[in-house]
């Protein structure tokens, strides 16, 4: 269970009062009361973070490319490779040693503490978190080259969850290792519920998709419902915005969707997404790092139409160990 800190819930009816709609552009000055110039404290420790908490998770396998092979990730994730599946950039077979670097998230602690969402692309292009079953990080290479995938690579990927229908997604706008990843949907790739089958005869419930082009990020998630969406605003502590701490919420759900929140005001110092469901039960989370430690703030809520939330208290934590854990 996350950690309960204060925040300051302002209802909604205050919000109306003072007219503020979903963009910055269309909030009334009065919605907030203005603070006094302050110091932005600085962001370089925060995003060293995010390379300190993905680096260490890539787990390295090699293969011979002429031999097929099944891989099993930490987590359970499992890539199943068949024998000559790998081309150079000049479409030459390769038969050599293959490296795969794999980083598997499957609970929002580890999500936010490497500062990844499940942010994506909606069906009506707008930007709102997806219900994922799992994030991944894939890439091949020969050599430290780059390799092209001839043949599709069979992915597994474990779930308690039954009977969903699920897409894949990847991060085109930017699939590299560091990137701040942004799901969108990869048409033409099915999702099959099936499970896997140990040589013990034990059955482990999942999903199956095919892995190509491009390499990279990928999950396997569905879009959220239809239902009454709005926007949500965290008032961020004296010193803080987007440059050195991102606020997070994460829904209450066995699913994983952490959604970060994409927009900062300015004006009102407020973080703020929009599409967020009403009445969803979730929590609203703050990170940052300053002076080796992380500082932390976390409140389970309902989401209710136009929320205003403000983090009044936060907590450090010496290491990202017992950040996740507080998440988790």
């Amino acid at each position: 269970m996350m950690n309960c800190v204060k925040y300051l819930f302002i209802s909604s009816w205050i919000f109306l009062l003072f007219a503020c709609s979903s963009t910055e552009a269309e909030c009334d000055e009065g919605l907030l009361q203005h603070p006094n110039p302050e110091q932005i404290l600085n962001g370089n420790e925060y995003r060293q973070s995010l390379q300190d908490c993905r680096l260490p998770k890539v787990q390295t396998f090699t293969f011979l490319a002429f031999q097929g092979v099944e891989i099993i990730g930490n987590q359970g994730t499992i890539l199943h490779v068949n024998p000559l599946s790998f081309t150079d950039q000049n479409g030459n077979i390769i038969d050599g040693e293959i490296t795969l670097s794999l980083l598997e998230m499957y609970n929002p602690g580890d999500m936010i503490a490497c500062q990844l969402s499940t942010n994506g692309i909606n069906m009506s292009d707008n930007t709102e978190p997806l219900i994922s079953e799992g994030v991944f990080y894939i890439e091949f290479s020969y050599n430290n080259q780059p390799v092209i995938i001839s043949n599709p690579i069979l992915l597994f990927v474990p779930s308690q969850n039954s009977t969903l229908s699920l897409l894949k997604f990847n991060s085109p706008s930017c699939p590299d290792l560091l990137c701040e990843v942004l799901w969108e949907q990869q048409t033409g790739v099915e999702v099959l519920e099936e499970p896997y089958i140990t040589s013990a005869g034990v059955v482990i419930p999942g999903y199956r998709t095919l892995v190509q082009l491009p390499q990279g990020w990928h999950s396997i998630a569905r879009y959220p419902s239809t239902q009454n969406k709005t926007v949500v605003y965290n008032k961020a502590p004296n010193g803080y915005n987007k440059t050195n701490s991102h606020v997070f919420v994460v829904y209450n759900s066995p699913s994983l969707t952490v959604g970060m929140f994409p927009d900062f005001s300015e004006t009102n110092k407020v973080f703020y997404q929009n599409n967020l469901p009403v009445e969803q039960d979730a929590s609203i989370v703050f990170v940052s790092k300053q002076e080796n430690r992380f500082v932390f703030a976390s409140q389970t809520t309902t989401i209710a139409p136009n929320m205003v939330t403000a983090t009044l208290d936060t907590q450090n934590f010496n290491t990202e160990e017992e950040l996740i854990n507080a998440i988790n």
